[in-house]
């Protein structure tokens, strides 16, 4: 009885092996191809969603940069015509200063005529050309000022100088023991 069933046993699993056909394999193919769809699907929405985001970053960066680039232009043009109004300002006064001093210049030391309340009858003539303090003028009193100044100044260096030397060949000579005769 335990060889029929032995024999048996061995039979049934000789045909069971013997066989390469299984009725598992095509449902479990249609269920791999079906997760292979949806994970090719998923694969392809987070792909496109990343270009997208990746578009929109992108997109979005060249906007800043151009709206500073604008802005720094504007600003940049705002300045140089705001310095070239003032350079021409500037240009319009020292001109009109200019034209003022050669007109003043050229009246000097003529006799003036100037209305006074209404009246001609002012006159006034220049009688020195160079104003004098003792008996100098302005600028002997300048180069007087800033030669004193120079002296004073040499002097002050000289005064200091002679201090830090004085200092240093007092302080090396007050310790006995490291003077060697």
């Amino acid at each position: 009885m335990h060889k029929k069933i032995l024999t048996g046993l061995v039979l049934a699993l000789t045909l069971i092996f013997s066989f390469t056909f299984c009725y598992a394999d095509n449902e479990l193919k249609k269920a791999s191809d079906s997760a292979k769809n949806v994970i090719s699907g998923a694969e392809n929405a987070v792909e496109g969603a990343a270009k997208n985001a990746g578009n929109m970053i992108k997109n979005g960066a060249q906007n800043v940069g151009n709206a500073i680039k604008n802005g720094a232009e504007a600003v940049g043009n705002t300045v140089k015509n705001g310095t070239e109004a003032v350079g021409n300002t500037v240009r319009s006064g020292i001109d009109k200063t200019d034209n003022s001093i050669k007109n003043t210049t050229n009246t000097a030391g003529s006799t003036m005529t100037n209305t006074f309340d209404g009246r001609t009858d002012y006159t006034a003539t220049r009688t020195a050309q160079d104003e004098t303090f003792m008996g100098m003028t302005s600028n002997a009193w300048s180069w007087l000022i800033l030669g004193v100044a120079a002296i004073a100044i040499i002097a002050l260096v000289w005064y200091y100088s002679v201090q830090l030397n004085t200092g240093r060949r007092n302080n090396s000579n007050n310790n006995d023991d490291d003077y060697d005769e």
